[in-house]
């Protein structure tokens, strides 16, 4: 075999160079071919509407996602290179063209590289695990210990990072709800606990 009058040995696969006029020849005989080289189609598809930074709260779930041209193609998962396996925890989902890893409960070590491959094709992702924010601010104005007279009120407060925050309150590891002589109180960022008559 003969590619543009140069004698051929075996090689792998095909690049772009490879196209051009080739030849066979046998007992002086020719064949002459010719191969041009056309590129793959694209395996992954709308790549413009792909996430691939995804910051994940501690907890809950980060959903790595992306779509593909054929919906018959196998996807691979890889965290810094490794193999993922379908889990609890690490979950593969197939959905007519769209491949995803739902990572649940996220911890810090989940935080990383990740890749998609499929037919040899690959999209890199990244996630980051975000600290969560203190749920108490101005701790150092909170009253811990409160001398209660009897029969009179004892309130017990603190202030939230946000607004929206809800709060349980607890006795002695009991869980406290509101009653004729302990009232939960939520104004804005403040958490009251009444004491109605100590």
């Amino acid at each position: 075999w003969y590619k543009e009058g140069k004698l051929i040995t075996s090689s792998k696969k095909v690049e772009k160079k490879d196209a051009g006029e080739y030849t066979c020849e046998a007992s002086g005989q020719k064949i002459n071919f010719k191969i041009s080289v056309k590129e793959p189609e694209p395996t992954f598809i709308n790549q413009d509407k792909v996430q691939k930074e995804v910051t994940a709260i501690p907890n809950e779930s980060a959903t790595l996602s992306c779509e593909v041209s054929d919906g018959k193609a196998e996807a691979k998962w890889y965290k810094e290179g490794k193999l993922i396996t379908s889990s609890k925890k690490l979950r593969l989902e197939v959905e007519g063209k769209y491949r995803r890893l739902v990572v649940e409960q996220v911890e810090k070590k989940d935080a990383g590289d990740y890749s998609c491959e499929v037919a040899g094709q690959k999209i890199n992702f990244k996630i980051r695990v975000k600290e969560p924010e203190p749920p108490f601010i101005n701790l150092d104005k909170v009253q811990k210990e409160i001398q209660a007279v009897l029969s009179q009120k004892a309130t017990l407060s603190c202030e939230m990072a946000q607004e929206k925050m809800e709060v349980k309150w607890y006795k002695e590891g009991k869980l406290v709800t509101s009653s004729k002589t302990l009232k939960v109180e939520s104004e804005g960022r403040s958490r009251r606990l009444v004491v109605e008559q100590v």
